[in-house]
């Protein structure tokens, strides 16, 4: 039974690497959605797992979608939020991780494994579905992929203000290239 809990660890290994290229290739908002979705399928996928076989491979793409968004999610926030609090904001991915874990491993002690896993399914799905439908894509991802227009509208929704989106828009332009 050790190794299939250590098989979250290794998933962790390949998706802290390719959460990195995931996240540039499709875009921040994409990433955190399709592994937000994928974290929710795997942990009902676990709940219902017929056998042992199942189960590690639930166990293996649990991790690696956890470490992807553990990728994602710093430099989504960050570069959506304000200059003035990134530093505030970019401090608490681990902290909720931490916490997030810490209630899986309390409700895992308190109920039947098997109802956890469907408790943090839907949880999974509801925060990244309901949170990310409303955020808009990151300007700068967008500025990367030469979406000029797309990364203003982005920027103007998160701020609102065109002259604050001008200087900003400048600013991200400045430290890209």
């Amino acid at each position: 039974m050790i190794f299939v809990a250590s098989l979250m660890v290794i998933g962790c290994m390949s998706g802290a690497v390719i959460g990195g290229i995931q996240c540039n290739y499709l875009g921040r908002k994409k990433s955190i959605l399709l592994d937000g979705t994928t974290l929710a399928i795997v942990y009902v996928g676990t709940g219902i797992s017929p056998n042992l076989t199942m189960l590690m491979i639930c166990r293996f793409i649990a991790g690696h979608v956890a470490a992807s968004l553990i990728c994602n999610i710093p430099a989504f926030t960050g570069e959506i939020c304000q200059p003035e609090i990134r530093k505030l904001t970019g401090s608490f991915t681990v902290p909720a991780y931490s916490i997030g874990y810490c209630i899986m491993f309390i409700m895992g002690a308190i109920l039947d494994w098997k109802i956890s896993m469907y408790i943090m399914a839907g949880i999974t799905a509801l925060s990244t579905v309901l949170i990310m439908i409303f955020v808009p894509e990151s300007p700068t991802w967008l500025l990367l992929k030469n979406r000029k227009d797309e990364a203003t509208k982005s920027l103007m929704s998160l701020r609102g203000n065109e002259e604050v989106v001008n200087a900003e828009f400048k600013a991200i332009l400045d430290n890209l290239y």
